[in-house]
């Protein structure tokens, strides 16, 4: 940092997450001065805007190196500050969000460098996955039975991280209709085909792989479709219009948030 860490951290607390989206967008280690008031200042991001914790957070994990980001936030004390759900799951022995977010994190990363768009639902959904389903299921390995239990739950786990990182509607609706498909998808129904017509999915579809990288239970279910699609070529094209819809609403979201967003009065850096 320019100047006294400390003094700058408290100037704009929001140094602290640009700090470590840098180091890991150039491949650099926090010098030792820039890296040692982040455990004791990381409680200092509460009292930035939600809103603009959201725009810096999208930041973080659209930088093409969003799994070195996860790894520096838990490393640096920075994590439980913008996830306290999350930074929770974590905690505990058993935890799936271990395994679960660093691959889910690994995909976004790839797709960055591919030039393909990432929606912030994909985003914040794997972030939030297990403090969803811990209130649901008696162990993060089971599988989901009720679908009205889960998109309760939902809300609760939503309206906890928005007091933290407050995301558009536009970006919970999908969260949530990402998380209920999971039921369907697992239960492989005889009506495939219409499934493969809802807007999300796609999206839930990639999420449900994601889940079986860490999850074996549900490879025969990623078989199911994996072998659906293969024999369904216009399908195909369905997933290719939804990750196009996709994009759009990345976009549209953006500018959504950046129209609704409230003036303020810059305030005067010396």
């Amino acid at each position: 940092l320019i100047g006294e860490p400390n003094q700058r951290y408290r100037e704009d607390p929001v140094r602290m997450i640009r700090a470590i989206r840098f180091a890991c967008k150039l491949g650099l280690d926090l010098p030792p001065e820039t890296a040692m008031p982040l455990p004791q200042l990381a409680y200092l991001l509460g009292e930035s805007a939600p809103a603009r914790l959201y725009e810096e957070t999208l930041k973080l994990f659209y930088s093409g190196q969003a799994a070195c980001v996860f790894e520096k936030l838990q490393q640096h004390g920075v994590l439980e500050a913008l996830f306290e759900q999350t930074d929770l799951s974590l905690r505990e022995l058993n935890s799936l969000s271990r395994h679960f977010i660093p691959k889910g994190l690994a995909y976004i990363d790839e797709q960055v460098a591919q030039g393909r768009s990432v929606s912030p639902a994909l985003v914040f959904a794997i972030m939030l996955w297990e403090p969803l389903i811990e209130g649901l299921l008696p162990t993060p390995e089971g599988l989901l039975t009720d679908v009205d239990a889960l998109i309760k739950r939902s809300h609760r786990v939503i309206n906890e991280q928005n007091l933290r990182i407050a995301m558009p509607k536009p970006v919970t609706q999908v969260m949530r209709e990402i998380w209920a498909f999971q039921l369907p998808l697992q239960q492989r129904p005889e009506k495939a085909a219409e499934m493969c017509q809802h807007p999300r999915f796609a999206l839930a579809y990639q999420f449900l792989c994601l889940r079986a990288e860490v999850m074996p239970e549900l490879a025969a279910v990623v078989a199911f479709w994996q072998a659906f699609l293969a024999t369904h070529p216009p399908m195909q094209a369905v997933l290719a219009q939804d990750e196009a819809s996709s994009h759009h609403h990345r976009d549209q979201t953006k500018e959504q948030t950046q129209d609704t967003r409230p003036y303020r009065k810059r305030r005067k850096r010396y």
